[in-house]
């Protein structure tokens, strides 16, 4: 239960208004899931490549030009180090100052990648767990957090699978999702490797970056986070 309040604590909803024409005033935002690292080098904010796509397209079509990260209101465009060609991952500068500002913590650097059958953490916002104040001033957004075990590991992407006859365990007491329970806002979150020293210690590092979620609760896709160069570059 405490590894996944660690991981938990990392992750914030990355969301923007969605001012399409034919959407009302004060409909939900559009998010995607972010986290963040502090290299040897640069403090980064990483999300998925997809999540960074659909907002500058929206903001380049005169759409919401602000992303929010809790209190931090940012034009992504704007603080983007870089963006994947084949591997689905954003990085953006982040301020020392701001992690402070956004109370989260960094996930561990560098990364550690899991062989298949050991155990990771996830966490990210689902889009269907986010609600509108009854003032429709302030969204509420529910993370969901999970602790499973890798499938297969190529050299760029990471598998998590939830056979269907595979015992689940609700930690928090909030309740289990459903099968098939619509993960979509999961994209951007992190997946976290535990790593155990030959003493028995138990720690943690960064494992990959979810790109697919959608609406299979059972699989989980992530772009392993060696693909990612202490200056926030990605490498194809």
């Amino acid at each position: 239960r405490a590894l996944l309040k660690t991981v938990q604590d990392c992750a914030l909803p990355l969301h923007w208004d969605n001012r399409a024409a034919s959407v009302p005033s004060r409909s939900l935002p559009i998010n995607g899931s972010a986290f963040f690292v502090r290299t040897s080098i640069a403090t980064l904010g990483i999300t998925a490549r997809h999540v960074f796509d659909e907002f500058k397209e929206q903001a380049d079509q005169g759409g919401s030009s602000v992303c929010r990260l809790h209190n931090l209101k940012i034009d992504l465009r704007e603080r983007v180090v870089s963006r994947g060609d084949h591997c689905d991952i954003a990085t953006f500068e982040i301020l020392p100052g701001e992690i402070d500002q956004l109370k989260v913590n960094t996930v561990p650097w560098p990364p550690s990648i899991p062989t298949p059958g050991k155990s990771v953490l996830l966490a990210g916002f689902p889009g269907v767990g986010k609600r509108l104040s009854e003032s429709g001033g302030v969204v509420n957004f529910g993370i969901f957090v999970d602790l499973t075990v890798v499938h297969s590991c190529n050299d760029r992407d990471l598998s998590m699978v939830r056979l269907p006859d595979e015992e689940v365990a609700d930690v928090f007491g909030k309740g289990l999702p459903p099968r098939g329970f619509d993960l979509s806002g999961m994209s951007g979150g992190p997946v976290v490797a535990l790593l155990e020293s030959p003493e028995g210690i138990v720690s943690w590092a960064l494992a990959g970056v979810i790109y697919e979620c959608g609406t299979n609760f059972e699989i989980t896709k992530a772009v392993r986070a060696d693909r990612i160069n202490e200056n926030g570059t990605i490498v194809e």
